[in-house]
């Protein structure tokens, strides 16, 4: 069985070790951290290439911070967005920010979800476990992930093709 990939963009790395621990406590494998938006991109441009699967496999789905050091999160998003390979990609902002702008913000510019960072671990690890139920479909159905926790905050007015 192939592993599947999942890029996480984060510049904290006290959250990077929460959520990787978290995603192999709830044994989800395959989960790929990057320490900021630029290394985001740099991460799916050769992806794209796919001059190197094995080392950059293509995820199926993408947990960026909203506030990261070169490029945030809104920006690596507008430009997943923009790139034909990577149009239906899922992709969900991941930030402890609740403000309702940054929520109509990222749903703005094509965000699939929008997840509030948890405040234990025992939720985050629930949260990698859904993902990794959801990894195993054919399809990830966002549903699934924005509303299977109470900590999350109903979508913006704008809607979401994605």
């Amino acid at each position: 069985m192939t592993v599947r990939t999942l890029l996480y963009a984060d510049d904290d790395e006290n959250d990077v070790f929460l959520v990787d621990r978290a995603f192999k406590k709830a044994g989800v494998s395959g989960l790929r951290a990057v320490a900021n938006g630029r290394a985001a991109l740099d991460y799916l441009r050769r992806a794209a290439q796919n001059d190197s699967p094995v080392e950059y496999p293509v995820p199926y789905l993408v947990l960026l911070d909203q506030n990261m050091p070169f490029l945030t999160g809104i920006e690596v998003l507008a430009w997943i967005r923009d790139q034909p390979m990577y149009a239906t990609l899922p992709v969900f902002m991941f930030t402890s920010s609740n403000q309702d702008k940054d929520i109509a913000g990222a749903y703005a510019a094509g965000a699939t979800g929008y997840l509030i960072k948890p405040g234990s671990a025992e939720k985050l690890v629930e949260l990698a476990r859904i993902i990794g139920r959801a990894s195993a479909a054919e399809r990830i159905d966002p549903l699934v992930i924005q509303s299977a926790a109470a900590y999350q905050p109903r979508p913006a007015q704008t809607s979401c093709a994605y």
